[in-house]
């Protein structure tokens, strides 16, 4: 039977590939030949992907790993920022359901040990007043000048209840009296301690700004090397989505250093939140910023969170003008409202790299013809898109003075394959009030040709149930 020794050193280190920092680290400490073996795959495992969360130890950190002289600076690709704070709430619990506390002989002891750590804690949280005098973006700007493969920035945005579980690592970090001799490097945390622990940490301190202190940390540092930024957490009821007004620059100047800076940059995915009493201005100046970070975009994951203070709604106050990028190949985009000629220009743009297209809850002015003219363009043009897809439609616009409009369009349309293709099928979704769902397959390229008016092809490729009383009737409740 082989043993681990007699394996070839590829396979070692595939196991290891497998393994969490610690458990590479035991490996390690086994014998010579292992720590050999390992020694790679453990520093790639502890560096190359490096949690931070947004409070002065975590920043310490992150600056002090961009200062070792060992040269580990190098090996660090990915920074995931968390939104929450790491430590006990101990100034304003959050009260526990006896239920949400795993039943565990170790839980007392858990308690007693924050406790006993709360004067710690307590005072380093008095240092996140740091945030507010800049003191951290000069703190990530240094870090961000001595990582030079840094690569990917993501920002992971949890509500309390669904915070991320800290690591041996960040329990010594952040509580560094509460482990004890069980927090050495190369051992496990009993599990006991970690359930109970990681369920009465309850993160109540979020980011502050944590969007536009990371700008302003990239354009200090010049970092010009970012291929992925994703921002994507939108449903957290704190709010940690991209809020325009604070960081959209207007100067020309900074728009073109933006444009230096982001020149590398492959993949957008973040969600953007406005409110609608600025949408006018906010939204004039989204265009401009995503031309200077996007020239060279491959992936544009764009969403948008409205927060309304009631009145009329008002089309035009909620367009939004997407840019001319020549080279996407996969977009998603939720929750906007279009110009059609600027979204066929889009379309245009690069026919040639597009390769999938998925809309959710997006409207045209007109939606019926609009969508229409955008199926018949992806036919013509787009030869190179492979998967389609069309949700949320159900609800037309229509603003206060206008009647609700007597048709409901498919809550899904899918396309995968090649549009040219008489083949190709097209599946459409249709919702009904009672909770069923129908789905018709349709041979997308035989209904654009067939049909050139958007009424006769909404009426064919929904067998006539898009203009249902009762579907029509549920959209307007």
């Amino acid at each position: 039977m082989a043993s681990l020794h007699s394996l070839p050193i590829e396979l070692v280190q595939e196991i290891a590939n497998k393994l969490d920092e610690d458990e590479i680290l035991a490996l390690r400490l086994a014998c010579k030949d292992l720590d050999s073996k390992t020694h790679e795959a453990h520093l790639e495992s502890k560096y190359r992907t490096r949690r931070v969360f947004f409070v002065p130890a975590g920043l310490d950190n992150l600056l002090k790993i961009s200062r070792h002289p060992s040269g580990v600076n190098k090996r660090v690709k990915e920074i995931i920022f968390f939104g929450t704070s790491p430590y006990y709430c101990i100034s304003d619990p959050d009260p526990l359901l006896p239920g949400q506390i795993p039943r565990s002989e170790s839980a007392s002891i858990v308690l007693s040990r924050l406790d006993s750590a709360s004067q710690l804690d307590f005072a380093e949280l008095q240092e996140i007043d740091r945030q507010d005098s800049g003191e951290d973006t000069s703190m990530l700007a240094l870090a961000f000048t001595n990582l030079p493969e840094l690569r990917s920035i993501r920002f992971h945005s949890h509500p309390c209840y669904e915070h991320p579980n800290l690591t041996r690592s960040e329990f010594n970090l952040f509580y560094p009296t509460v482990l004890g001799l069980n927090s050495k490097p190369g051992t496990h945390i009993p599990t006991g301690f970690t359930d109970v622990a990681n369920t009465i940490l309850r993160r109540h301190w979020g980011l502050k700004n944590s969007w536009s202190k990371f700008m302003a940390a990239v354009v200090t540092a010049g970092l010009k090397n970012i291929t992925r930024i994703q921002n994507t957490h939108f449903w957290n009821e704190k709010g940690h989505e991209i809020p325009l007004n604070d960081f959209l620059p207007s100067q020309p100047r900074r728009l073109a250093r933006l444009r230096t800076l982001f020149a590398n940059l492959k993949v957008l995915e973040i969600v953007l939140r406005t409110y609608s009493r600025s949408n006018v201005s906010v939204m004039k100046r989204v265009q401009p910023w995503l031309e200077a970070i996007g020239a060279m975009l491959e992936v544009l994951d764009l969403r948008l969170i409205r927060i309304s203070f009631g009145g009329p709604t008002i089309y035009a106050m909620n367009v939004f003008a997407l840019p001319m990028l020549s080279f996407l190949k996969m977009v998603t985009l939720e929750n906007f409202n279009f110009d059609l000629e600027n979204f066929k220009q889009v379309l245009i743009n690069c026919k040639d790299t597009l390769v999938s297209l998925k809309i959710t809850k997006c409207k045209f002015y007109n939606n019926k013809e609009g969508w229409f003219v955008v199926l018949q363009l992806l036919k013509r043009e787009v030869r190179s898109l492979k998967f389609f897809q069309l949700r949320g439609q159900s609800e037309a616009w229509y603003e206060t003075d206008m009647e609700p409009p007597d048709y409901v369009l498919p809550d899904l349309l899918s396309v995968e394959g090649c549009w040219a293709c008489e083949s190709t099928v097209c599946l459409v979704g249709l919702d009904f009030a009672d909770a069923h769902t129908v789905v018709i397959s349709k041979q997308i390229s035989k209904e654009l040709d067939t049909h050139r008016h958007h009424d006769d092809f909404w009426d064919s490729i929904t067998n006539g149930e898009w203009k249902s009383e009762v579907r029509v009737a549920t959209t307007r409740r």
